[in-house]
């Protein structure tokens, strides 16, 4: 499980739906996995509510 400022990243199958859907540009690929930029999520939680695979979740 990876943890950013406010989201938690688990089962991550890779599609980047998150990556589309992120305003912020706070997510990205790499390692063959999603990461988050803590410096630029703003926790608005859209990359959570896009995700198909439920890998996404609010911490906080």
């Amino acid at each position: 499980m990876i943890y950013a400022s406010h989201v938690a990243v688990f089962g991550c199958k890779g599609c980047r739906k998150c990556i589309s859907i992120c305003g912020e540009s706070a997510i990205f690929y790499s390692g063959g996995r999603v990461q988050i930029d803590i410096q630029k999520c703003n926790a608005c939680g859209q990359c959570v509510s896009h995700c198909p695979n439920n890998a996404l979740l609010l911490m906080d």
